[in-house]
């Protein structure tokens, strides 16, 4: 019988109760989690301090751990968001997985985190406070920023994001004038995206298949192409 550790992202059932109904029906495997009342809800924290307890009492006698650091760092999803832990404390916490692996070397651990979101709305109810007044205005100035440095942004965008700054365009083109005098070069990096190689050979079979259809099968229904694909 094979042990797995599991500490959820939260307390919803995607993550709480469904890896766990899966477990059941998987043969030889046993699927440890922390009781529900830790998990927290919403803005309200996990018990850290109990699951990483829980944690290393039960180390020693397993297989495999599957850890949200999300939960083990900030206390959920959500207080990944709006935490004000410092970045030693943070550092701290996360020596905790060095320290399990040591206490028990065979314990495979596969540790997950999400990449925090920017969400393009006013509401709190899953972001800090200041989302409530806020959160649209941020999410559309990293979104005109993401924009303007993928070379994609319009004339009135760029407008948009310059006022952010006071700023006219006119006056930021003589801002990127100056500094490129000052700094006798240009003032950020230039770069030409370059394709991975599976996007190549992609590409250039595209091509192939241009240039000579008749070695193609083509389709005009998608059933006949779906049961090609998966036979």
């Amino acid at each position: 019988m094979r042990k797995v550790l599991y500490v959820p992202l939260d307390d919803r059932d995607c993550n709480y109760q469904f890896p766990w109904l899966l477990s059941q029906m998987t043969e030889g495997l046993e699927l440890l989690r922390p009781p529900y009342e830790w998990m927290g809800f919403l803005k309200k924290p996990a018990n850290r301090e109990k699951i990483w307890e829980w944690l290393f009492e039960q180390a020693g006698e397993c297989d495999y751990a599957i850890l949200s650091v999300d939960t083990l760092v900030y206390g959920n999803i959500i207080g990944s968001r709006i935490h004000t832990y410092s970045m030693e404390e943070c550092r701290e916490t996360m020596d905790r997985f060095r320290q399990l692996k040591k206490q028990n070397p065979q314990l495979h651990i596969h540790a997950f985190n999400l990449a925090a979101r920017v969400a393009a709305y006013n509401d709190n109810h899953e972001d800090p406070e200041y989302w409530q007044e806020y959160g649209y205005d941020i999410w559309r100035y990293t979104w005109l920023w993401d924009k303007k440095k993928r070379a994609e942004i319009s004339e009135k965008e760029a407008e948009e994001l310059f006022s952010d700054f006071g700023l006219d365009i006119p006056t930021a083109v003589n801002i990127f004038l100056r500094q490129s005098i000052r700094e006798n070069c240009i003032p950020f990096n230039i770069e030409r995206e370059v394709p991975n190689a599976d996007t190549i050979a992609a590409m250039r079979e595209a091509e192939e298949m241009k240039k000579h259809p008749e070695k193609y099968k083509g389709y005009h229904d998608v059933d006949e192409m779906m049961k090609d694909l998966l036979a």
